[in-house]
């Protein structure tokens, strides 16, 4: 395999104790109007049509769908026991939980300049 990040995005839902889940989608689209599409109204004919700019494909998780108990939840692998009934095991490359930005944290920006260089030696993009 490659060096390349595979164009997937995981979305879930936590369950009401914050570290399970009640479903995943694993899914290439975004949370853009192009990925998931918009209606639009025709000028000249005033008839309306849904357009959709790229075409994109998931797949939806739930415990229920895969014929689990309704009490059933998923886990991170990590955190979980794989011998309970009530947990389905989860590999993902991340928290559930991520740790809150901090006060002194400042977000990535493509066209800023940093005191730090990046894997490549650059300290940002050239303008």
């Amino acid at each position: 395999m490659g060096t390349n990040v595979p164009h997937i995005k995981t979305f879930y839902q936590l369950g009401e104790d914050r570290a399970s889940m009640n479903w995943l989608l694993l899914t290439s689209h975004n949370l853009s109007i192009t990925a998931w599409g918009q209606e639009q109204t025709s000028k000249k004919y005033g008839s309306k049509s849904f357009f959709i700019q790229h075409w994109e494909l998931g797949v939806f998780f739930s415990p229920q769908l895969l014929g689990a108990g309704s009490n059933c939840r998923f886990v991170p692998y990590s955190t979980t026991d794989n011998s309970s009934e009530s947990s389905i095991p989860v590999a993902l490359p991340y928290s559930v939980n991520p740790e809150p930005y901090g006060t002194d944290d400042k977000p990535w920006a493509w066209d800023a300049q940093y005191e730090e260089p990046d894997r490549f030696g650059r300290f940002g993009v050239a303008g």
